[in-house]
């Protein structure tokens, strides 16, 4: 089974109103409630594009894979990239960093990218 975890997504991102974000962000009223309050039976693609853009993420950031059954649980299946994980807004500690780590960290960054 897929979960759509835009919730979760957005929290690790330090968005602390997701559904103030997804209206500011151009998803309308009534599918910015669906997303966050009601177990997704499908979403429009154009929806899917506009999250990932604003949310700088791509789809499989957005879901997750239980398995239905124990026995679907392969340990190699490609599908184990979307189990749950914690994800963990960073974004508190960061401002506690002195100018000169986050200069440090920025430039650790970039050197990644």
């Amino acid at each position: 089974m897929f979960i759509l975890c835009i919730e979760k997504l957005l929290k690790s991102k330090g968005i602390d109103k997701p559904y103030t974000w997804l209206k500011a962000n151009g998803i309308y009223h009534h599918m910015a409630y669906k997303l966050l309050h009601k177990p997704s039976q499908r979403i429009p693609i154009e929806v899917l594009h506009t999250l990932c853009e604003a949310a700088w993420c791509t789809p499989s950031d957005l879901f997750e894979w239980i398995p239905d059954d124990p026995i679907k649980d392969v340990p190699d299946h490609p599908l184990q990239a979307l189990k749950p994980k914690e994800l963990v807004n960073i974004l508190p500690d960061i401002a506690k960093l002195t100018p000169a780590q986050l200069a440090k960290l920025q430039a650790e960054i970039k050197k990644g990218m």
